[in-house]
């Protein structure tokens, strides 16, 4: 999870903000957000696409003129920081690269740089013209000028069609001043749109509501990656952040275990499952959620969208609550499924294997032996999974449950 997190973007942000007006009944209010990245400091300038994944997307009508032509930037908190520490700086390090020259061309660009030289040592007023340079020498002598004389104004000016000169002029101390204010201000206005959705999440993590979600570690990780920093290197690491970001996180997914219903053992535990029983008539009917003005355009369920999703979550998670009662669900508090794991993921203590788990560990299985240990076991009524952590099968996991 964590290699996929750190290689793809999110396409969607879907939030659903729960109101209460009395107990048990709720009103929701869900957002559906497309998320496209701009060019970010530290991040790689390739954009992942999974083949799996994009025709899933189109599978689920996911727009994609409206991700890339309307998705909403953001960026991490690392990120952020990078562009802020460029602000004071006289070049932006993007232009740092060193440009190489021919000795024709650096012949030319030394002439030229002496004339400047001259014309800055004399303080002459007038404008110094550079024509008939080409666009690589262009910025050549932006970045030497830049460097040799802070106090310099740089305008490229079109002279037709084909051809552009540079503008040279001497700024007094007020001028240097307007012109640094203004390139700050610039500056702040590129990060203010550049951070576009991390804005939401920085509120999140001031106001530190409960956090509800269906499986939600996978959610978090892209969160955490997207919006607040690179991730820790270790679990506990992240653990520890991610608590401090938002105390109290509970996942349906593990608190369905408690339920207890034959339907849900046998329909399985996903999102639409979950939310099929749960919302069915006659089904736990103490609670009560309305849909808010902003989910009213759903006509038909639209399962994989974000902000549906986040709906689906909050109305299973208000259902559990009704029917469990608070001191059993708060069992559940920071608790988080893990998914292809024999242990749910504690945020405040040590991570428990499940009782009913055997682990293989210190070999490398490859698919054929897993095919083979699969077979073995399969005439063995207590053995209802076997699980491996990833593509490498560096772990196997034997799940031991008896079917009920």
């Amino acid at each position: 999870m964590v290699l996929v997190a750190n290689r793809y973007q999110i396409i969607q942000l879907g939030l659903c903000f729960f109101t209460s007006q009395s107990p048990d009944t709720y009103t929701a209010h869900p957002f559906n957000v497309y998320l496209f990245p701009e060019d970010r400091p530290g991040a790689a300038g390739d954009l992942s696409l999974s083949l799996d994944g994009m025709s899933f997307h189109r599978s689920q009508q996911v727009d994609f003129n409206k991700w890339i032509y309307q998705g909403v930037p953001y960026l991490n908190g690392r990120q952020e920081q990078i562009l802020r520490s460029r602000i004071d700086e006289e070049f932006p390090r993007e232009e740092q690269e060193v440009l190489s020259l021919t000795a024709e061309e650096t012949k030319r660009t030394d002439v030229t740089l002496s004339g400047i030289k001259s014309w800055w040592q004399s303080g002459a007023r007038e404008e110094y013209v550079i024509q008939n340079f080409n666009p690589y020498l262009r910025k050549y002598m932006y970045q030497q000028l830049g460097r040799l004389y802070p106090a310099l104004n740089i305008e490229c000016k079109s002279n037709g069609k084909y051809s552009k000169s540079l503008i040279l002029t001497m700024l007094t101390a007020e001028s240097q001043k307007c012109l640094k204010d203004a390139k700050t201000k610039k500056q702040l206005n590129v990060i203010q749109r550049k951070s576009g959705a991390q804005k939401v999440f920085k509120l999140l993590t001031r106001l530190r509501p409960v956090i509800v979600g269906h499986g939600v570690v996978s959610d978090l990780l892209f969160l955490y990656s997207s919006f607040q920093e690179d991730l820790p290197p270790s679990l506990h690491l992240f653990k520890e952040k991610l608590h401090c970001l938002f105390p109290a996180i509970y996942d349906t997914m593990t608190i369905s275990a408690d339920l207890n219903l034959k339907e849900l053992l046998n329909a399985g535990r996903s999102l639409k499952s979950v939310y099929k029983l749960l919302s069915r008539e006659g089904r736990m009917e103490g609670t009560r959620v309305d849909l808010g003005e902003q989910g009213k355009h759903w006509s038909k369920e639209c399962y994989h969208e974000a902000g549906y999703d986040s709906y689906v979550t909050g109305y299973c998670f208000a259902k559990m609550l009704g029917y469990l009662k608070q001191p059993v669900v708060d069992k559940y508090r920071n608790l988080l499924y893990c998914y292809k794991a024999p242990f749910d993921i504690n945020l405040v203590g040590k991570d428990e294997l499940h009782a009913d788990t055997m682990i293989l560990v210190g070999n490398i299985f490859d698919v054929k032996t897993v095919a083979s240990i699969k077979a073995a076991l399969k005439d063995y009524q207590d053995v209802c999974n076997i699980q491996h952590t990833d593509d490498k099968i560096k772990n196997l996991f034997i799940i031991i449950k008896k079917q009920r």
